[in-house]
């Protein structure tokens, strides 16, 4: 099994690119299945984290966060793709469980953050043929915002389940570089009319959230491990909640990029 680990990065100030370059170690140092780690630098004033990487493709400018995924998708050798921001810290073999869960059927498979399983666009996993099934993430939601909404709901709509994964642990800081850009006046018309693209593709109403959201997200029961064949491998402290995380991607938003939506 080949796990391919894939980070946009867009670091507008130093701070920002310091937590991005500490949770691209913490990918590095804390998995299990020795993933192949991509990051796709999206033009960071403050240059690509100096993180040693099997990947780093840089670009001149920001093209935004679905194109950041798709190229990494592309070039990613892994059997089971998982997208994280680089605004999440990751626990202790976070990797297994996700990997596992993508690999046991068409799901998409979500980490425990802070506690609570959620549908999150900050970090998920899909085997190689999930992704290929749903296709590419939509280039038109650009720089920001319903490019992870509009994947998951095509996914939904091809009849991949989303699943939620309590042994993965991550921690979110829910960190923009949105916020902290020179545009960052223009976020909630960005917002707004990235919600407006995403209803009228869809055919729903604009003013009400995808039905997939209004769903508890179903749990994953589990399985075997791919490494060892047993059951049983849990990452991460249950007792350990803190903080962390940077950000450095410049859409992947709340809630499956749907922030406003209950």
């Amino acid at each position: 099994m080949k796990v391919s680990v894939i980070v946009p990065t867009w670091s507008v100030n130093v701070g920002l690119r310091t937590m991005a370059e500490r949770n691209l170690r913490a990918v590095r140092d804390r998995s299990r299945c020795s993933p192949e780690l991509i990051v796709v630098d999206n033009g960071s004033p403050c240059g690509p984290p100096l993180v040693a990487v099997d990947l780093l493709i840089g670009w001149a400018s920001n093209r935004g966060i679905a194109p950041a995924w798709n190229i990494g998708a592309h070039y990613a050798a892994g059997d089971v793709l998982i997208f994280v921001n680089s605004d999440c810290e990751v626990q202790d073999g976070w990797d297994e469980p996700l990997a596992r869960c993508a690999l046991s059927g068409a799901h998409v498979a979500f980490p425990e953050t802070s506690g609570t399983l959620e549908i999150a666009g900050w970090c998920f996993a899909v085997s190689r043929e999930t992704f290929r099934r749903v296709g590419p993430f939509d280039e038109s939601f650009v720089p920001a915002f319903y490019e992870d909404t509009d994947w998951f709901q095509r996914a939904v709509d091809a009849g991949v389940r989303l699943l939620g994964v309590r042994a993965s642990r991550v921690r979110h800081q829910r960190r923009t570089t949105v916020s902290s850009s020179p545009w960052a006046a223009r976020t909630l018309w960005l917002f707004l009319s990235q919600r407006l693209r995403f209803s009228w593709k869809h055919g729903l109403d604009p003013e009400r959230p995808p039905a997939f959201w209004a769903r508890p997200l179903e749990e994953w029961d589990g399985g075997l491990c791919l490494q060892c064949g047993e059951g049983g491998h849990v990452g991460g402290d249950p007792g350990d909640d803190g903080a962390g995380g940077g950000d450095g991607a410049p859409g992947g938003g709340g809630r499956g990029g749907a922030p406003g939506h209950p």
